[in-house]
């Protein structure tokens, strides 16, 4: 389980990102973000019912592909949300709450 959930929480994730951002880009960001939430609650529900480590596997993918949508997502709500004089004081607090909570350290 701890080799799996690094896999699905960062390395996928980063490899799908570029998809998710053209996806928010045609959809918009708020649908995007929605099925990002959809996928990964389906997919804890799922957890609690396998019995196998490849099939956990595939569900922390599945995970991954949920978890890969919210950076572009929310880099897009927070530009069309916040005013642009605040737009960099929004970032540096987006950023410090992530590392609070123990999100990505770019």
């Amino acid at each position: 389980m701890s080799a799996c959930w690094p896999a699905s929480s960062t390395a996928y994730p980063a490899s799908r990102r570029r998809q998710a951002g053209f996806a928010v880009d045609r959809f918009g960001a708020r649908p995007i973000l929605a099925g990002g939430l959809a996928t990964i609650g389906v997919a804890l529900g799922l957890i609690s019912v396998v019995h196998s480590f490849a099939g956990f596997a595939a569900i922390a993918v599945i995970a991954g592909l949920g978890n890969c949508v919210f950076h572009p997502a929310d880099f897009a709500l927070l530009n069309s949300s916040v005013n642009q004089g605040r737009l960099g004081r929004a970032y540096s607090v987006m950023a410090s709450a992530a590392r609070l909570v123990g999100g990505p350290r770019r």
